[in-house]
């Protein structure tokens, strides 16, 4: 399950995938090194390289991973329910931008979000559903998103195609992606409100066990912004493609 959660626009993860490391070790104990690349849906924004510190634990109740940790409200072989805290990546800083009218509108905060999510294994597929609030008050939204993959072993590889979903709420979207009244008289672009919506996305992650406590893993994952985002006079793109690389030792 993803823990560092994008609410639709950036950088998904910042946790291996699926795969990605071996549970035949000898602590819960995890350290490594991942660098995510992601370029920014607003107009005229670099794209971010993020390098990303990887501490993970993984208990049999608790567990945190990269940016994000949850509990164990259920777990057996095939299924797992957590209540967990992730931080969301989407933030707008108006001095990264090379757009003028970009550079009056106001800062867009990360949000940390709290919720639910549920994982079910089956020899057909992994599906997965998680569903969240923003406590931080910074867009007081919700988000829930819904995927499936299906892990694919050869050896020491997995390959794990993913399709989902992501649902923004209104109040998240229009703090990310509105252009306020007050912003449009200042900067020039159009008031703009946003709503609802869904973007879908598809991912292949890649994991590979040298040995049984060194792994590799990677993602590429393409998100097509849906409309309420792409109609935003903050937003010059219609979909993104993101990366994610990197290596875990289990201690």
């Amino acid at each position: 399950m993803l823990v560092l959660m994008a609410g639709s626009a950036k950088a998904q993860s910042a946790t291996p995938p699926d795969g990605a490391t071996s549970n035949n070790s000898s602590t819960p104990w995890s350290l490594g090194l991942g660098v995510a690349s992601s370029p920014s849906p607003y107009r005229k924004y670099d794209r971010n390289i993020w390098p990303i510190p990887l501490i993970g634990y993984e208990g049999s109740s608790f567990y945190f991973r990269g940016l994000g940790a949850g509990y164990y409200l259920l777990r057996d072989k095939n299924s797992s329910l957590t209540v967990d805290l992730g931080l969301s990546p989407n933030y707008y800083r108006p001095s990264d931008s090379n757009d003028p009218r970009m550079k009056q509108l106001s800062n867009r905060k990360l949000s940390i979000m709290a919720g639910f999510s549920y994982q079910y294994r089956a020899d057909w597929g992994v599906v997965g559903a998680r569903v969240a609030t923003d406590v931080s008050g910074n867009s007081k939204g919700q988000y829930a998103e819904a995927t499936y993959g299906y892990p694919i072993t050869t050896g020491k590889l997995t390959l794990t195609p993913r399709i989902g979903g992501s649902w923004n709420s209104q109040k998240l979207n229009n703090y990310y992606y509105g252009v306020s009244q007050r912003e449009a008289a200042r900067s020039g672009l159009a008031y703009y409100r946003a709503d609802s919506g869904v973007t879908p996305f598809f991912s292949i992650d890649a994991g590979y066990a040298f040995t049984p406590s060194w792994s590799a893993f990677a993602q590429v994952r393409y998100t097509h912004l849906n409309n309420e985002i792409k109609d935003s006079p903050m937003v010059d793109k219609t979909g993104m493609t993101s990366y994610l690389i990197g290596v875990v030792h289990r201690f």
